[in-house]
């Protein structure tokens, strides 16, 4: 693998890193911050469907909605690296069935 593809896989991966420690913080502004404006979140919740939820006021108003639901929230960190890409797959703890 050359050094560019390299260097592009692990800034990927602390961007992703960055954004679960600021979940794990119920840090919904931190997130958004490492998120693009053209963000989309597929939540497979409500099933059996689940919600979508394009830009980041959209995914800042269902953040804050879950956090105050399920206070005890966390991610725990598992992460893959797919090609240049990060998929971050991760076990969530502490969290309220919403609907």
């Amino acid at each position: 693998m050359s050094p560019i593809r390299m260097s592009r896989i692990e800034s990927a991966i602390r961007v992703v890193l960055k954004y679960i420690e600021a979940f794990n913080r119920q840090d919904v502004a931190g997130m958004m911050q490492l998120l693009s404006d053209k963000c989309i979140f597929e939540n497979p919740d409500p099933a059996p469907d689940g919600a979508v939820y394009s830009g980041k006021e959209a995914l800042s108003r269902f953040w804050e909605g879950f956090f105050r639901q399920s206070p005890h929230a966390r991610l725990e960190r598992r992460l893959l690296a797919l090609a240049i890409g990060v998929l971050c797959a991760g076990d969530m703890s502490g969290w309220t069935k919403q609907g």
